[in-house]
C-alpha cells in the first residue's frame, strides 16, 4: 500500500471517489435521521461514484468483496419482499450505500490522494458539527440543523438528528484520526486539534455508549499500531496513555452521574429492565420467523403485537428498533441473516489480522473500530445511522488493502464495476419515484427552512402525489390536523381524514395514524367508520400511555355520538353513551398517570352531562357501541 500511495490515480477515479464523499457529506449533514427522501438523495452519489471508481481501476481486490455482495444480496432480497416494504426501504438504503463505500474504499484508499480526500471530508463534517454544537451549548439548546426544535436537549447533537448519532459518528472518525496522527509529525500537528474537538463533542453529547466506544477504539488503535511496529510503548507513551484513560474514565463517571440525575435518579434501572424486555420481544419475533425473519425493518411493526404494557416501563414507548443490532437482524432477517453477518465480520477480522496487512495503518484502525462497534452493536444501533455506517464501511474497506504480493485469486475491480452498475440500475428503479420528485422535494425543503407553513403543505402534497411515502405522509397529516383544530370546518376535517387515510394505507399498524383517522371521522359525524379505527388503534399501540390515550379518544368518540343522539331527540340513547364514555375516561385516568391533568377536565365535563340526564329523570336506553371490556380484551 505504501508504494501505491505515491502513484497518481486517474482523474475519473478521483471524480468518482469525490461523488461518494459528497454523498457522505450529505448523509452526515442532512440525511442522518429516518426521513426517506433525505436518505434516498444519497443513493445516486454512492452508486454512480462507485461505478466510476471501480470501472476506472484494473487493480486487484480480494474475495471478501464478493462475500459482502452475497450477504448484501440476501438482505436486499429479504427487504424487497418484506410485508412492510415502505419501512424496509430504509434498510435497502443502508445496505446499498455501505456496500458501495466498502467496495470503492478498497480502490480509492490505495492512493494518498484518496485518503486525503476522505480525511478532508471527515474534518469538514467534524468542524461543522463543532460549530452547531457550540451554538447548542452556548446559544439555543433546542437548535436543530435543517430541522425543527430538538426533542432531546440533554447533550449536543451537532448537525445530527440525535445526540447519540453524533457520538456514534465520532466513535468511528476519531480512531481514524488517531491512526493518521501516528504517521508523521505534520499529521500529528494537524490531527491533535481535531481529536481534541472530537473527544470534547463526544463527552458533551452525553451519550454513554458513544463515549465509551470512542475511547475504547482509540486506545485499541494505538496498541495495535505499536504492536505491529514490533516495539514496546515508551515510558512517556505509557504514562500518556494511562493519564488519558484515567481522565476519560473519570469524566465518564461524572457523565454517568449527570445522566442519572437528569433521568430521575434511579431511572436507569427502568432503562435496563426496558432494554431487556425489548430484547425479549425481538427474540420472540425471531422464534416466530426462525429462518428468514419478519422482514426488513419490521421490528417496530411486530413490536405492538407482542408489547406487554404491564411489565415493560412505559418510558420506552412503541419501539421502532430493538436497541441491539444483532437482535434486530435476528428478528428482521432470521437466522440466515444473522449467520451471514457474523460470517462476514469474522472473515473481515481474520483478513485484517493477516501479516500482509500490517503495513497498512488503516487496518489497525479497522480492527479497533470493528471490535468496538461489534461490542456496541449488542446493545445499540449505531450502524443503522447512514453516515456512520458509510464511515464504518470506508474504514473496513481501506483496512483490507494488502501488499502486491498477495493472493493471486483476487478479482479485477472491473468485474465488480459491472456488477455495481447492474445493481445500481436495479436499485435506482426501486427509488425512482423519490428521485423523480427531487425538484419538488427541493422546493419543499426550501419552504421548511423558510418556515413557510402554507407553501410547505402545498409542496408536501405535490411530492406525495408522485412518491407516496410514510414519513412525509404523516408529517402532512399532522399539519392538516393542526389546521383543522385551529379552524374547524367540514372541509378541513375532510382533508384531515383523507390525509390520515393515506398514512394508514402505507402503514396499517401505525397507532397514531389510526387514532387520528378515527378522530377526523368523529368530527365529520361518521361514527360507524370511526368506531372501527378506534378499535384498530387500541390494538396497534403498545405503550401503556398510548393505549390509555386511545381509551380517552374513544371516550370523546362516544361523547360526540351522544351529542348527536341528543340533537336528534333521543335523550335515552345519549344518556347511555355518556355513561359508556365515562367508563372509558375513568379507565384512562386510572392508568395514564402522565396525562391526568389533561384527562381530569374531560371527566368533570362528562359527569356534568350525566348529572343533567339524571336530574331530568331520563333513563338510559342501551344501543350498540364500543364497550370497555370489548376494547380491553381486543388486544389480549
Amino acid at each position: 500500500m505504501e508504494s501505491e500511495a505515491h502513484q497518481r490515480p486517474s482523474l475519473p477515479l478521483l471524480l468518482g471517489w469525490g461523488l461518494i464523499l459528497v454523498g457522505w457529506l450529505i448523509a452526515g449533514g442532512y440525511a442522518n435521521g429516518g426521513e426517506m427522501p433525505r436518505l434516498a438523495l444519497v443513493l445516486p452519489f454512492s452508486t454512480v461514484g462507485a461505478f466510476v471508481v471501480l470501472a476506472s481501476s484494473r487493480q486487484k481486490v480480494g474475495w471478501l468483496p464478493w462475500l459482502a455482495i452475497a450477504v448484501a444480496a440476501y438482505f436486499l432480497a429479504r427487504a424487497r419482499f418484506s410485508e412492510v416494504w415502505d419501512l424496509a426501504k430504509l434498510d435497502v438504503l443502508l445496505v446499498v450505500n455501505a456496500l458501495f463505500c466498502f467496495l470503492s474504499a478498497q480502490v480509492a484508499l490505495r492512493f494518498q490522494a484518496g485518503r486525503m480526500m476522505l480525511f478532508a471530508t471527515g474534518a469538514l463534517l467534524l468542524l461543522g458539527n463543532g460549530l452547531v454544537s457550540y451554538h447548542q451549548l452556548f446559544g439555543n439548546e433546542s437548535y436543530a440543523w435543517l430541522r425543527g426544535p430538538r426533542a432531546d436537549v440533554k447533550g449536543v447533537s451537532g448537525a445530527f438528528y440525535h445526540r447519540n448519532y453524533l457520538a456514534g459518528f465520532l466513535a468511528i472518525l476519531c480512531p481514524l484520526l488517531v491512526g493518521l496522527a501516528t504517521q508523521s509529525k505534520l499529521k500529528l500537528t494537524i490531527c491533535l486539534p481535531l481529536l481534541l474537538l472530537g473527544f470534547t463533542l463526544g463527552f458533551l453529547s452525553n451519550s454513554r455508549g458513544g463515549f465509551v466506544s470512542l475511547v475504547l477504539a482509540s486506545v485499541i488503535t494505538l496498541v495495535v499500531l505499536k504492536k505491529r511496529e514490533g516495539s514496546k510503548l515508551s515510558k512517556k507513551a505509557l504514562v500518556g496513555l494511562a493519564v488519558f484513560t484515567v481522565v476519560a474514565l473519570v469524566g465518564f463517571m461524572f457523565l454517568w452521574m449527570e445522566i442519572i440525575e437528569q433521568r430521575g435518579g434511579e431511572q436507569w434501572k427502568d432503562d435496563l429492565r426496558g432494554r431487556l424486555a425489548m430484547a425479549g420481544i425481538a427474540f420472540e419475533i425471531w422464534m416466530n420467523h426462525l429462518w428468514f425473519g419478519a422482514g426488513g425493518n419490521s421490528y417496530g411493526y411486530e413490536f405492538v403485537r407482542l408489547f406487554d404494557g404491564e411489565s415493560i416501563p412505559g418510558f420506552f414507548g412503541d419501539a421502532e428498533r430493538a436497541h441491539s443490532d444483532y437482535l434486530q437482524i435476528l428478528s428482521d432477517y432470521g437466522l440466515i441473516g444473522f449467520l451471514a453477518v457474523v460470517t462476514l465480520l469474522i472473515s473481515i477480522l481474520l483478513a485484517l489480522l493477516m501479516p500482509r496487512n500490517h503495513r497498512n495503518w488503516v487496518s489497525a484502525v479497522a480492527i479497533a473500530v470493528l471490535l468496538s462497534e461489534s461490542l456496541r452493536a449488542g446493545f445499540d444501533f449505531n450502524l443503522r445511522i447512514l453516515p456512520n455506517f458509510m464511515l464504518f464501511a470506508f474504514v473496513l474497506g481501506g483496512g483490507l488493502l494488502r501488499d502486491e504480493a498477495g493472493d493471486q485469486s483476487r478479482a479485477s475491480s472491473l468485474s465488480l464495476a459491472a456488477f455495481a452498475g447492474l445493481g445500481a440500475m436495479t436499485l435506482l428503479s426501486f427509488f425512482s419515484p423519490q428521485l423523480q420528485q427531487v425538484p419538488t422535494w427541493l422546493e419543499l425543503e426550501v419552504a421548511r427552512l423558510k418556515r413557510e407553513g402554507d407553501q410547505l403543505a402545498t409542496h408536501r402534497r405535490a411530492y406525495l402525489e408522485g412518491a407516496p411515502e410514510f414519513t412525509q405522509a404523516r408529517l402532512l397529516a399532522r399539519a392538516s390536523l393542526r389546521d383543522a383544530m385551529r379552524k374547524p370546518s367540514e372541509e378541513n376535517w375532510t382533508r384531515t381524514s383523507q390525509d390520515w387515510a393515506r398514512v394508514v394505507t402505507i402503514h396499517p399498524l401505525d397507532g397514531e395514524s389510526l387514532a387520528n383517522r378515527a378522530r377526523a371521522l368523529d368530527e365529520l359525524g361518521r361514527f360507524d367508520e370511526a368506531q372501527e379505527y378506534h378499535l384498530r388503534a387500541y390494538e396497534a399501540v403498545g405503550r401503556r400511555e398510548n393505549k390509555y390515550g386511545v381509551l380517552l379518544g374513544i371516550a370523546m368518540h362516544l361523547a360526540k355520538r351522544a351529542k348527536s343522539e341528543f340533537e336528534n331527540r333521543r335523550p335515552g340513547q345519549a344518556h347511555f353513551l355518556y355513561l359508556q364514555a365515562r367508563e372509558f375516561q375513568r379507565e384512562s385516568f386510572r392508568r395514564n398517570y402522565e396525562r391526568r391533568e389533561v384527562n381530569r377536565p374531560i371527566g368533570n365535563w362528562l359527569n356534568s352531562q350525566i348529572e343533567f340526564f339524571e336530574q331530568t329523570r331520563v333513563e338510559p336506553i342501551e344501543i350498540k357501541c364500543l364497550r370497555l371490556d370489548q376494547v380491553l380484551n381486543s388486544s389480549s
